[in-house]
């Protein structure tokens, strides 16, 4: 069974800014890089009701790549963390996100979607430790309307790369090992039956130091908000050949606890991250 992992930790501004031009499809903006690669290293959608998502790379500063990225992204899931992780030492790869959604209160609403009523990116092409999976707009969450907000998308990584055979030909990016390291056993394949996942949650905590503040940095218009994530990796198909990640980011806003310096300002405690 997946397990969930929670952290609390006040919001804070993550700016984003750039003049980059930003082409707009099928309801995601495509992130076009500095570098020269054959395929945008980001990209971001955007909801009706102000918030978005933004998956790829960014820079180590937090300014994202486009000018589509502008605003506040209060929490950012940094992979590229987890310095040791197979992830990480796959070299040049491509994936694939698609099925963004928000869940209100555990339910999908018609009222709250993507814009342009499309959840889908084309090819991001990625090196190492370049993933991250960011939401800006928290600010904008109407919690007189709703107790809890669920940020949803899979990312599909491609296990496609060019032989170096002088071929020309192509073959599995991810080795039988690497397919082992995915879903954190010792061998691949699996027996029949065994779960073919992994749950990352714990791993990104501690290597945020087990520091919830971690996931944000200082001044976001967002305030005291509890933040609830999970990142679970799995592999489908027959000889595991489809690599992906499934992505949860969870908000609420808890009663106030600590009144702060300001007039009517609350200061939010941070809460210890617990397992479920």
């Amino acid at each position: 069974m997946k397990k969930i992992f929670f952290l609390c930790a006040a919001a804070a501004l993550f700016a984003a800014c750039s003049s980059d031009e930003v082409g707009e499809i099928e309801g995601v903006n495509e992130v076009v890089p500095s570098v020269e690669r054959e395929y945008p290293s980001a990209a971001s959608v955007e909801f009706t009701n102000g918030t978005a998502m933004i998956i790829g790379a960014f820079d180590e500063n937090g300014q994202a790549l486009t000018r589509a990225n502008e605003g506040t992204v209060e929490f950012c899931i940094d992979l590229g963390k987890l310095e040791s992780d197979v992830l990480n030492n796959l070299g040049d790869y491509k994936l694939k996100a698609d099925d963004f959604a928000i869940r209100i209160d555990g339910e999908y609403l018609e009222s709250i979607k993507v814009e342009g009523n499309t959840a889908s990116s084309k090819n991001i092409q990625l090196v190492e430790q370049d993933l991250k999976i960011a939401v800006k707009g928290l600010e904008k969450l109407d919690f007189d309307y709703a107790d809890n907000y669920t940020f949803e998308t899979w990312i599909w990584i491609e296990n496609k790369k060019l032989l170096n055979d002088g071929t020309g030909s192509y073959g599995e990016l991810l080795s039988d090992a690497q397919k082992a390291g995915w879903i954190n056993e010792s061998s691949w394949p699996v027996a029949e039956g065994e779960e073919t996942g992994y749950d990352l949650s714990q791993s990104i905590w501690n290597a945020y130091g087990g520091n919830g503040s971690a996931f944000f940095t200082a001044d976001s218009p967002a305030k005291g908000l509890l933040v609830k994530y999970n990142v679970y990796r799995g592999l489908q198909g027959q000889n595991g050949d489809t690599p992906y990640i499934k992505v949860s980011i969870s908000v609420e806003k808890p009663e106030q606890t600590t009144v702060g310096d300001g007039a009517n300002e609350c200061t939010w405690v941070h809460i210890p991250y617990v397992a479920k």
